[in-house]
């Protein structure tokens, strides 16, 4: 049980403070401020992430493009080479036997010669 002083001078009273009341100004956590940074890296990462991936884009593209055009050279390529070998194997069908080319005294020596030599 609580004693009970009889005289009130004795028992303890705050006094008044002669400070001023603390104000309260606009203030800023370090949460806050970390936050925001995060925020700030977040948005610069991303961006870079973009960028990036349009490059990969881009030089997929090109490289698409560029087998693309070696595809069609090398078609190209290959359809004069075989026509040229058609036109090769069609000419040499039109060539008389390797036998008729050995030049003897009964045989003319040129082609005009044999253009006037048939009946």
């Amino acid at each position: 049980m609580p004693k009970v002083v009889g005289d009130s001078s004795k028992v303890y009273t705050p006094r008044r403070s002669s400070k001023p009341l603390t104000e309260v100004h606009d203030f800023q956590l370090n949460v806050d401020r970390r936050s925001q940074k995060h925020q700030e890296i977040s948005v610069k990462k991303s961006e870079r992430e973009k960028r990036m991936e349009a490059e990969k884009l881009a030089e997929e593209q090109r490289r698409v493009e560029e087998e693309a055009r070696e595809v069609r050279n090398m078609r190209r390529s290959m359809v004069s080479i075989s026509f040229l070998s058609y036109a090769c194997a069609s000419l040499l069908s039109l060539l008389p036997s390797p036998s008729m080319l050995v030049l003897s005294p009964s045989l003319p020596t040129s082609w005009h010669s044999l253009d006037n030599a048939r009946p």
